[in-house]
């Protein structure tokens, strides 16, 4: 009855080191979306870019337990431009082609953990 026991155990011990990382990933593997803008001079204009990125996991200890950060999916982004003086709307709900990591253009698209980041250009 003992021997039964402790085979078991040892069963269960295993299969709880197997699903931790999937329990850890539910916690912290979630999708974390950094934000940055900044404007830039092309052709003697100013046009506002805006780079988004999932962030990877930095953390050593989550690392060593092969966590991984979950892919967002249908990422969207849409602008409205005021002006500064008179908070008068310039253009609202515009809805920029993003270009993915690959080159590609689309409305939405799947940003996976990578330190890559994906950048909004106006078509």
């Amino acid at each position: 009855m003992a021997l039964a026991g402790v085979i078991i155990g040892s069963t269960a011990l295993v299969v709880a080191v197997m699903a931790l990382p999937t329990v850890l990933e539910m916690m912290w593997g979630r999708p974390k979306i950094s934000l940055d803008l900044g404007l830039e001079k092309i052709d003697g204009g100013i046009v506002l870019e805006c780079t988004i990125w999932n962030e990877p996991i930095t953390n050593k200890l989550l690392t060593a337990l092969h966590v991984r950060r979950m892919v967002a999916e249908d990422v969207t982004a849409i602008f409205d431009v005021k002006s500064l003086s008179s908070d008068r709307n310039i253009f609202s709900g515009y809805i920029p082609k993003i270009r993915d990591f690959s080159g590609k253009y689309a409305q939405r698209v799947s940003l996976p953990c990578s330190p890559n980041r994906i950048q909004y250009q106006r078509p």
